[in-house]
């Protein structure tokens, strides 16, 4: 009944892939094996991406393209069975993000992300950022009491 139900839901072009199965179970391990294929190409132009990009004269986009990237990188990878594996793998996941953020800040923010390199355990990326957010702050005041000092 199930193999029934299987060659009658999924596209004629699958169907004829699937009609001669012995088993519900080889149906499916066949549907999933061709649906889970890892797009390589997509996964090596998003770490290219990643890698190259930098903050520049931006702030806020930034940080919210190089999520972006994150996020759709994330689409691309296989969740693991293994909670234990999978919490592993997402701290390591959380330390590369954090290190990407990094490696793509000004110079203008080397003291704080040495700061923030020295930090045992590290932050998370979202603390990182509302640092570096205070950092930014810091640094447009100090330049805003430069510039009225001079006008004075």
């Amino acid at each position: 009944m199930i193999l029934s139900w299987l060659n009658f839901f999924v596209e004629v072009d699958l169907a004829k892939g699937i009609i001669h199965a012995k088993s519900a179970h080889q149906v499916w391990q066949d549907l999933k094996d061709h649906f889970s294929q890892k797009n390589t190409l997509a996964v090596f132009h998003i770490q290219k991406v990643i890698a190259t990009i930098t903050q520049g004269t931006m702030f806020v986009v930034y940080y919210i393209k190089i999520k972006s990237l994150w996020d759709k990188l994330d689409t691309y990878r296989s969740s693991s069975p293994c909670n234990q594996m999978k919490a592993h793998n997402i701290d390591e996941k959380e330390e590369d993000c954090l290190m990407q953020f990094l490696i793509g800040l000004n110079h203008t923010y080397k003291g704080v992300r040495s700061n923030i390199l020295m930090m045992s355990p590290l932050l998370n990326i979202r603390n990182t950022y509302s640092l570096i957010i205070q950092e930014e702050t810091q640094q447009q005041q100090i330049l805003f009491q430069q510039v009225n000092s001079l006008k004075l």
